[in-house]
């Protein structure tokens, strides 16, 4: 049968050929778009129902918030406490009638009050409700500032079908738990009217315990949901049949979590409207393709038969054949598409050898590229992997250097994840899925690697989609960011401990203007002959608190550098050798001291006072540390730092003195090494350490020009390495201080300028009773006025560094024109201006520290006069 006799039954069959085919086709996309609009119904309906779901969960985590306030309160009640602490009989009905004040009519205010002991024991109750509470067994370890300590609410208790819950808080006083204070509380109406107004009709809430015990819908108790994932909304059988799409989310502030669902009929709703148009749609389609089709296998049948013999003949290989057919359809344009046809194969053929070796030639360039490629990839500095299906297909050198594997074969086959430490591995799926299938690359983040040998690599990685071997895969390139994490944890400590300098210099300069008052009038009524002893005993308590007091604020201006300095040539060596006998005695005796000094030991440059105390801070720190015994070894050394050291001391890379204090003890974990400088940071316990002492020694080398670093790991003992800059030649001799001269009365004019009047006062005290004129002024301004107007010689300006308007420095420099015999005398709890100098006075300048007393202040006076 040839072709034209083949057409025939074309003729009858095309339409019902292309009607049906229409109909598949129609049908095929009508599921699939409906499909496409479930699935986005379905999602969408997912996103509201976990919007809502994490909106109530903030709303009932602020809601539990102050139902811990009101607990507070209630805990407060100077009747409750009272009894809690001392179980009088007296306070008791006060107690209960307080208790009674707090239970409120209904179910949304505390059904039921009670007060339990610090055991757990009843004291009183009020109220029908009274299932006996417990105290979470965290509370005893958990420190002051722990949400425990604010108070806590319990798990939902069912009595019938009324659900109850707990809202407990301790009973402080004086700063101890006597006793819990412990409410039960009904819940308000309600059910799920606000959810469905939220996310539409059908929907419910449900609150229950995090363990699924007990659940309510805030009316009655009910059957809870299945448990669902945390992290987004899922489908799910309700107990009825019913299909639902729901989410769950735990609570912060309670042992309760909070569940919103809806039903999948109610979230695919909105398909049906849409499958009855595009069924009318569909039906619409057929018809006009069956006419179509009808009227086209009218016209198409004898041209096929045309196009068909010349194909035929074409395939024979008479390519000058061509099809007749005058026509202006789709007929005639196939027609003259298969003439084209025939023209360019009949044109091409001639040229075929020559296309086959310009084939050749681009594949050999083709070859050299792929070589290009993967040289620049083998030799690239960072580690490249390429994965699929999380599954490593290929690595470079720089990948097996970085994971610790031999070879970069060695790491082909392995699961991706194995390498990516376990807290990253949820990030690197996404990521991977990201680039895998949604074709798109991911943006630089900075995630963790596991090395062969276990160790933790800081990385930053890119990945991207890739084609290997004809199949899609993920490029992802890696670099080793472990070094820049180092140095930026670095900065962000010395950032922050500059931080709390500043606000521990601050509180320590205004301190001091207060001791100053305290030690001045103290030291001088001390000295009156009339003093009783009973009155002096409480004078020299006051004195004495006020030293101590003085002594915690020179270690505070220690830490923020804001101490005065008086530095000189010294050696370390010579220093801790005259402080071996003082430690020997501060030590105990299972406790050996080894010392281990440089004999060729360079000099530095620091005050000999504060580096005695950071020598032994640091002692008594490591005494502290070894409660058991052990050996506190000190080590001196000349050593060179450069750039490998790190961040470099303020004076830079160069020769230093390293002073080495080592211990045997228990040693830090990272977390107490992150604190340990800070101020009032301590491990020890209450009452057996300020804080202080670390702090101190930190201000003090900073101050020096200096750094210190510390080597510990919990139980291998710690080490504190100080490294001082090796004193230039212009300081290479040891300096001895001057001696000090006899404490003299004295007739000489003194110009007092101090914006303190209480301190103002003491001093003019003190110094008349030496036998001075004192002649006061509150600022820098009114100094300089009576510089200028006072008719006698002045002979000494004594002046606070820190006063509004006109520091002691500016006005320094006025006194030195107007009256050039004046000496000048400089105090001050610290000086601003004198930290941008690094605190060190200039050669010459006389200066007394704040709080000075009565023989401190007059001996800095006369020593002033006659210097």
């Amino acid at each position: 049968m040839n072709l034209l006799e083949a057409l025939q039954p074309l003729r009858r069959k095309l339409p019902l050929l292309i009607t049906s085919l229409l109909f598949v086709v129609v049908a095929v996309a009508s599921w699939s778009a409906y499909q496409q609009l479930e699935r986005a119904l379905l999602l969408a309906t997912g996103d509201r129902v976990g919007a809502a779901t994490q909106r109530l969960a903030s709303i009932l985590d602020d809601q539990t918030a102050l139902l811990r306030q009101d607990e507070q309160r209630i805990a407060a009640l100077p009747a409750v406490v009272r009894y809690a602490k001392d179980k009088r009989a007296a306070d008791r009905d006060a107690a209960l009638a307080q208790l009674d004040r707090e239970r409120t009519p209904g179910r949304t205010g505390p059904v039921s009050v009670s007060l339990m002991d610090a055991t757990g024991r009843v004291l009183l109750t009020r109220g029908t409700v009274r299932p006996v509470p417990s105290v979470p067994a965290s509370y005893a370890g958990a420190p002051a500032r722990d949400t425990l300590r604010r108070g806590w609410v319990g798990p939902f208790v069912a009595l019938k079908d009324s659900v109850y819950y707990s809202v407990a808080a301790p009973v402080i006083a004086s700063g101890d738990t006597v006793g819990f204070v412990v409410s039960y509380r009904g819940l308000g109406g309600g059910g799920s009217q606000p959810i469905s107004g939220l996310i539409g009709a059908g929907a419910t809430m449900a609150i229950g315990n995090a363990d699924g015990s007990v659940w309510t819908d805030l009316a009655t108790r009910i059957d809870g949901p299945p448990p669902l994932p945390a992290t987004s909304s899922a489908p799910y059988a309700a107990p009825n049949g019913e299909r639902r799409i729901g989410a769950q989310l735990p609570l912060h502030a309670a042992p309760w979590k909070v569940s919103v669902s809806l039903p999948v009929a109610v979230a695919l709703a909105p398909a049906g409207p849409f499958m009855d148009r595009l069924t009318v749609i569909g039906l619409l389609a057929l018809l006009a393709g069956a006419l179509g089709a009808w009227l086209l296998s009218r016209h198409v049948t004898a041209p096929l038969a045309e196009v068909s013999r010349a194909a035929e003949d074409f395939a024979a290989g008479d390519y000058s054949r061509r099809a007749v057919a005058r026509r202006h359809d789709e007929i005639g344009s196939m027609a003259a598409s298969f003439n084209r046809m025939a023209e360019q194969v009949e044109s091409s053929s001639a040229t075929l050898e020559d296309q086959a070796a310009e084939l050749e030639a681009a594949n050999e360039e083709l070859r050299e590229s792929e070589l290009r490629y993967r040289g620049l990839v083998e030799h690239s500095p960072d580690a490249i992997l390429v994965h699929r299906e999380m599954r490593i297909e290929f690595a470079n050198d720089a990948a097996a250097q970085l994971i610790g594997a031999a070879t970069a074969m060695a790491l082909i086959g392995k699961p991706l994840l194995e390498l990516v430490h376990p807290g990253d591995r949820a990030e690197v799926a996404a990521r991977a899925h990201r680039s895998a299938t949604l074709r798109q690359p991911t943006p630089a983040a900075e995630l963790r690697l596991i090395a062969l040998n276990g160790e933790t690599i800081a990385v930053e990685t890119v990945g991207m989609p890739f084609t290997l071997d004809g199949q899609q895969a993920v490029l992802t390139i890696i670099r080793d960011v472990s070094e820049r994490k180092r140095l930026e944890d670095h900065v962000r400590q010395a950032q922050r401990m500059e931080a709390v300098g500043q606000l521990a210099g601050g509180i320590a300069h205004d301190f001091n203007n207060l001791l100053t008052v305290i030690t001045s009038y103290s030291a001088m009524l001390l000295g009156e002959q009339s003093t009783t002893p009973a009155v002096r005993a409480d004078l020299e308590e006051i004195k004495g608190a006020a030293d101590r007091a003085a002594a915690l604020t020179r270690q505070l201006l220690a830490f923020s550098r804001r101490q005065l300095l008086q530095p000189r040539v010294l050696d370390v060596n010579e220093l801790t050798l005259n402080l071996e006998k003082m430690l020997r005695r501060l030590l105990r005796e299972d406790i050996e001291l080894v010392t281990a000094l440089d004999p060729a030991l360079g000099m530095v440059h620091a005050d000999p006072g504060q580096l005695e105390q950071v020598i032994v801070n640091l002692a008594v720190n490591a005494r502290d540390a070894m409660p058991d015994g052990g050996r506190l070894t000190i080590e001196t050394a000349n050593v060179t730092l450069d750039e490998s050291f790190g961040p470099l001391p303020e004076g830079g890379a160069g020769d230093h003195v390293m002073l080495a204090v080592s211990d045997t003890g228990h040693g830090m974990t990272e977390t107490v090494k992150g604190h340990i400088f800070e101020p009032f940071f301590t491990t020890k316990e209450t009452g057996k350490g300020t804080g202080l002492g670390l702090s101190t020694v930190y201000g003090i080398v900073q101050q020096s020009g200096g750094s210190i670093w510390v080597y510990s790991e919990p139980g291998q003992g710690t080490t504190f390495k100080i490294y001082l800059p090796i004193a230039t030649l212009g300081r290479t001799k040891r300096d001895t201080p001057p001696p000090r001269l006899p404490v003299r009365v004295g007739s000489e004019t003194i110009l007092l300028v101090e914006d303190e009047e209480r301190v103002r006062k003491a001093a003019r005290r003190i110094l008349e009773g030496s036998g001075y004129t004192v002649i006061e002024a509150a600022t820098g301004a009114e100094a300089v006025r009576l510089c200028e107007t006072h008719p006698t010689p002045i002979g000494l300006v004594l002046t606070d560094m820190v006063m509004p308007e006109m520091g002691g420095r500016e006005l320094s420099s006025h006194v030195g024109r107007l009256r050039p015999e004046a000496k000048i005398l400089f105090m001050s709890g610290y000086t601003e201006d004198a930290a941008l100098h690094h605190n060190v006075l200039a050669p010459g300048a006389m200066f007394l520290d704040k709080p000075f007393t009565p023989v401190s202040l007059t001996q800095k006076v006369r020593d002033a006069l006659v210097a």
